[in-house]
């Protein structure tokens, strides 16, 4: 099932129950216009792994691989860590990404997009 519903702070939109793993060209083009028009699309309730995460992200764009690799998933590079519970006593990620608002490599002389938009 595919609902999309304005978020209740009207900033974005929140799109649940939707399956990431099988989503259609038409569905990605959607998303990409909710983020341009939005600024926000929250995506609830999802159950992927990984690397149905990355293949989602590469539909979308190119995913950009994060500078500190002890930032990165074991397996996945374009999968940045931000966790604030540890696994076997170890810290994982970055526990505090989410505190305040920031773009990231916005430093480089080229900053990123998030995608190249064709109408």
């Amino acid at each position: 099932m595919k609902v999309i519903v304005p978020h209740a702070e009207q900033i974005g939109f929140e799109i649940v129950d939707i399956d990431l793993a099988a989503s259609s060209a038409s569905l990605i083009e959607s998303i990409k216009q909710l983020i341009y028009i939005h600024k926000l699309v929250i995506l609830r309730n999802q159950r992927i792994t990984p690397d149905q995460y990355v293949a989602f992200a590469k539909k979308l764009g190119i995913p950009q691989i994060y500078f500190g690799k002890n930032y990165h998933h074991p397996t996945y590079p374009e999968i940045f860590v931000s966790a604030n519970i540890p696994i076997d006593g170890n810290k994982i990620g970055v526990s505090g990404t989410g505190q305040y608002w920031h773009t990231d490599c916005a430093f480089q002389s080229e900053p990123l997009s998030f995608f190249v938009w064709r109408s």
